[in-house]
């Protein structure tokens, strides 16, 4: 079974187990020539015999009391296993874990039609789904339950499609997710292997500026545009809008243009920029770029209508994005925010003045002119 999850030579790897109990893949994990590794438990008692285990056969693992909420500062790990999602909110663990991973979280998991569920005092001790599993079964396929708390320790069930779909939905850094059969009884392993990228460049600004116009001149004709933010081997890039991101398209290249709109977060109600799935792909690029557009509100709002008017664009919601962008200091703060957030992401910014034909660099104090006041 460990074949299926390690390769046999980690020749280095950084491995985190996450209830880890007795350390057997931690032990297996160090014999497979991992680099250092490290094993979490809230089980004091496990973790001593997990040690003492690895301290007879002279296997150097840190044994850590503690569980997912404790792993943040530990940094991130080429390989995470957890068998058991245990949290009270099982899609934060789920996050939490990923974020945790540099390339393939190991996560086992019990089925919902499988296990043996156990009910309050009041009821029946417990009872076997197998009881009832033919009626589960005649269920269509929508009206069965995709996860099941079932005790009051926050134990989770979850079928393998749910959770492939929660992660394709919400986490683009996830370049594949594979399930697999445990050796464990009603249990499998979902293996999320992450995305690689050399270069990720954001070409970013509100809708109807020209992101898609840009990004069609960058790659692969206009080498002088290229040049100009820092994009080299044409052929190399792969180009996509961030609705192409959410829908699952290919990530076929180690070099990715991301058309964004940087008013995404409004129209779909999240908090901001942090929570767009479409953004957890900065995660896996070893340089980021971001291509930010700029130019006054009255040359994007006219530029919208004049898509409305050719109907590639609703009507509707170029009305709604003209009333977003005249507020008073909405079009500067949605921008003011986003420079922000590049900034704490590390990602080295170039500014476009695109108000005219003759495309060129701004500083960033002439872009926030460009963009105008609060007024």
């Amino acid at each position: 079974m460990t074949d299926h999850l390690f390769p046999k030579n980690l020749e280095g790897a950084t491995v985190l187990e996450i209830g880890c109990g007795e350390g057997f893949f931690c032990i297996e994990a160090k014999r497979r020539n991992a680099g250092r590794v490290v094993g979490v438990d809230p089980d004091e008692e496990r973790l001593a015999a997990a040690a003492k285990t690895a301290g007879a056969q002279n296997l150097d693992i840190e044994f850590l009391h503690g569980s997912i909420e404790d792993c943040g500062e530990l940094g991130r790990f080429d390989y995470v296993l957890c068998r058991q999602v245990t949290q009270s909110d099982p899609i934060d663990a789920i996050h939490k874990l990923i974020d945790l991973t540099r390339h393939k979280l190991i996560l086992e998991l019990e089925d919902v039609d499988l296990k043996v569920i156990k009910f309050s005092r009041k009821t029946a001790r417990r009872a076997l789904l197998g009881a009832w599993r033919p009626l589960f079964k005649l269920l269509p396929p929508a009206l069965r339950p995709g996860i099941l708390t079932v005790d009051s320790h926050g134990k989770f069930l979850m079928t393998s499609n749910w959770v492939k779909n929660l992660v394709r939905a919400q986490r683009q850094d996830v370049d594949r997710i594979e399930i697999v059969d445990s050796d464990r009884p009603h249990r499998y392993f979902a293996l999320a292997t992450m995305r690689r990228l050399s270069v990720l460049l954001l070409v970013a600004g509100p809708a109807g500026i020209g992101k898609s116009h840009l990004a069609r001149r960058l790659i692969p004709k206009d080498a002088a545009m290229r040049r100009l933010v820092g994009l080299d081997e044409a052929e190399a890039w792969q180009t996509m809008g961030d609705v192409a991101l959410d829908e699952g398209v290919e990530v076929k290249s180690d070099r990715l243009v991301v058309e964004y709109n940087i008013w995404r977060p409004v129209e779909r109600e999240w908090d901001g920029f942090g929570t767009d799935p479409a953004l957890s792909i900065i995660r896996v690029a070893e340089t980021k770029k971001a291509c930010i557009l700029v130019t006054s509100k009255e040359v994007v709002i006219e530029r919208l209508r004049t898509r409305g008017r050719s109907a590639s664009f609703p009507g509707s919601k170029v009305e709604w994005l003209a009333r977003e962008y005249s507020q008073p200091g909405r079009y500067r703060s949605r921008y003011e925010r986003w420079i922000s957030y590049c900034k704490a992401n590390g990602f080295d910014i170039t500014y476009l003045d695109v108000g005219s034909r003759q495309i060129k660099a701004v500083s960033e104090d002439a872009a926030l002119k460009l963009i105008g006041g609060d007024s």
